[in-house]
C-alpha cells in the first residue's frame, strides 16, 4: 500500500468515527429533549386536564342525580393521562389520552362501569387557556352512555336495577365521590 493509500485510509476512518460519534450524540440530544418536559409544561397541562375532567365529572353527575331514580352513589376514579410521547418519534400528533372511568351504584353491591375521555367531550381553547365543551356532553349522548353501560345488567342481577330509571325525581340523596387525582392507565 503506499503512502497515499495509508492517508486516504486513515482520514476516512476518523470521518467515519467523527461522523458516527456525531450521530450517536445527536440522537440521544434529541431523545433526551423530545422526552424530557420541563415540569411547569406537564404541571400547567395536568392541571388543565383536571380542569377539564372536572367539568365532565360534574356535568354529568348532575345530569344523572337530577334526572334518573335510584341511584345510590357515584364514583369517580381519578383522570387518567396517558402519555403518548416516543423517544424516538418525539410527541404524539393525536395528543395525550385523558379519560375519567365512574361506578353508578344502585345498593352497596351493583354497580355499572363507564368512561369518559377528554378529548370526546372537551376541546382545547387556546385563547381561554381551559378546556371548553364541545356540545357532546347532551342529555341525549349522556343517556346513552347510561344506557350503554346497565345494558344485559338486569338480567344478569335479578331485581338490583330495576328501581334505577328515568325519572323526574332524581336521586337527591346519592352519595358522590369526584376524583381528579392523575394516574397512569391501569391494564
Amino acid at each position: 500500500m503506499t503512502a497515499k493509500g495509508i492517508w486516504i485510509t486513515a482520514w476516512s476512518v476518523v470521518g467515519l468515527l467523527v461522523l458516527g460519534g456525531g450521530l450517536i450524540f445527536g440522537k440521544v440530544f434529541m431523545d433526551k429533549g423530545a422526552t424530557e418536559q420541563p415540569l411547569s409544561d406537564r404541571s400547567a397541562m395536568e392541571l388543565a386536564y383536571q380542569d377539564g375532567m372536572r367539568q365532565v365529572q360534574e356535568t354529568f353527575t348532575e345530569y344523572l342525580l337530577e334526572n334518573y331514580e335510584g341511584v345510590a352513589a357515584v364514583e369517580w376514579e381519578g383522570v387518567e393521562v396517558e402519555w403518548r410521547d416516543s423517544p424516538v418519534f418525539g410527541p404524539s400528533l393525536l395528543g395525550n389520552g385523558v379519560a375519567s372511568d365512574f361506578k353508578v351504584y344502585v345498593n352497596d353491591t351493583d354497580y355499572f362501569t363507564s368512561y369518559y375521555w377528554l378529548n370526546d367531550k372537551m376541546e382545547y381553547d387556546h385563547d381561554l387557556e381551559r378546556y371548553v365543551p364541545t356540545g357532546t356532553l347532551s342529555p341525549k349522548n349522556m343517556d346513552m352512555r347510561i344506557e350503554d353501560g346497565i345494558s344485559g345488567l338486569r338480567e344478569e342481577t335479578g331485581s338490583a336495577f330495576d328501581e334505577f330509571r328515568k325519572s323526574a325525581t332524581g336521586s337527591p340523596g346519592a352519595r358522590v365521590v369526584y376524583d381528579l387525582e392523575i394516574h397512569e392507565p391501569r391494564y
